[in-house]
């Protein structure tokens, strides 16, 4: 455990949110400048991993939330402060992100946000509640995506748009990059296992995560039956097993809170059997993760739209330039926590919100 700050800080948790800030730098880098992705497996790969990036975010958002809960008076107003701080700081990236969002989009610091202003009604759920509500949301968002009839593959035109019926909450319920439907259970699902943190019950994080995955198998394996190959909406929806989220259909959702929640058990495992430090390079990137999040769209994502260099770049020169960054980020964000990551993002959170973390 980390000095005391607030509440203690398990640095394994930290770490597992560094490996997210990993899979997100690289997955966005090799999807923003190579021209070459589709001629190379190990960029596929990465591009594949790097989606495990979104997933861990949000469950570790709604793990960290039953921890401040946990350790703090005023919980509510806590959480209600925190969660408006980081839904601006989303509608901020909005609008310094043009050619990638709009003003109205919604993205995985607004579905955090979210999470996290829900929490004071939540957190007062029982155990199989919480369960029950995953099962309900991740089930029901097939329904409502067939009412509203999602395309089955939504790019980042349609993740924008807000000239359909419902405008910016129809993107903030369904159709945005991380809407509410089904996220939200992404969330919940990393809110019990922070009971389980708390409670010391770890070995019962695993066990739900094994659930969810053999759930993900057992619906995915009637779709290969053939049984639905010829229904329309919304069976397809729930037991197609397609790997992808834009947008989630039952299958990917609960296979990636599975994988998580694996995590999450492999990394306090971690956490207990050897000394994770507070300047390990991981627990200094999972510190600073929503600062590089931010930095890397506006600063990398912008720049290679306005200066031209989008998706122009070969196998090797990715890789090359992906490993750079990587690099940078992670030395940067190791000196930063020699002055505890001060103005940063995390840094204003805590100085607007409370000094929990």
């Amino acid at each position: 455990m980390a000095g005391r700050k607030g509440r203690s800080r398990i640095n394994g948790i930290d770490a597992l949110r560094g490996v997210a800030v990993l899979c997100m730098l690289t997955q966005h880098m090799v999807f923003w400048l190579s021209a070459e992705r589709h001629n190379s497996s190990a960029m596929m790969l990465a591009g594949a991993v790097g989606g495990l990036a979104a997933p861990l975010f949000i469950v570790l958002a709604g793990l960290g939330a039953t921890l401040t809960m946990n350790g703090n008076k005023n919980n509510d107003f806590l959480m209600i402060r925190r969660g408006l701080v980081i839904l601006g700081f989303g509608y901020l990236l909005n609008l310094l992100a043009p050619n990638w969002f709009a003003p109205g989009s919604w993205y995985v610091l607004h579905m955090i946000g979210f999470g996290i202003l829900s929490v004071p009604l939540i957190a007062r759920a029982s155990d199989r509640t919480l369960i029950a509500v995953i099962v309900v949301v991740i089930t029901a968002t097939a329904y409502l995506q067939a009412c509203l009839d999602t395309p089955p593959v939504l790019n980042n035109a349609l993740m924008t748009s807000t000239n359909l019926p419902g405008g910016m909450f129809r993107l903030a319920l369904l159709e945005g990059f991380f809407p509410i439907f089904p996220w939200i259970a992404f969330f919940i699902a990393g809110m019990q296992a922070g009971r389980r943190i708390v409670d010391g019950s770890h070995g019962s994080i695993l066990r739900t995560g094994l659930v969810f995955l053999g759930l993900s198998v057992i619906v995915s394996a009637v779709y290969y039956t053939g049984l639905f190959n010829t229904v329309g909406d919304p069976a397809v929806r729930f037991f197609k097993p397609v790997p992808s989220f834009y947008p989630a259909f039952v299958p990917i959702s609960l296979f990636l809170i599975s994988v998580a929640l694996i995590f999450v058990t492999i990394f306090m495992e971690l956490n207990r059997a050897v000394v994770i430090t507070s300047d390990n390079v991981l627990v200094c990137l999972g510190r600073s993760s929503m600062t590089i999040l931010l930095v890397h769209i506006i600063v990398v994502r912008e720049s290679a739209v306005r200066l031209g260099f989008w998706r122009s770049f070969s196998i090797e020169e990715t890789a090359l330039i992906t490993t750079f960054i990587v690099i940078f980020f992670a030395a940067a964000a190791r000196l930063w926590q020699k002055i505890d990551y001060r103005f940063g993002a995390e840094w204003t959170l805590r100085a607007i919100s409370g000094k929990t973390t």
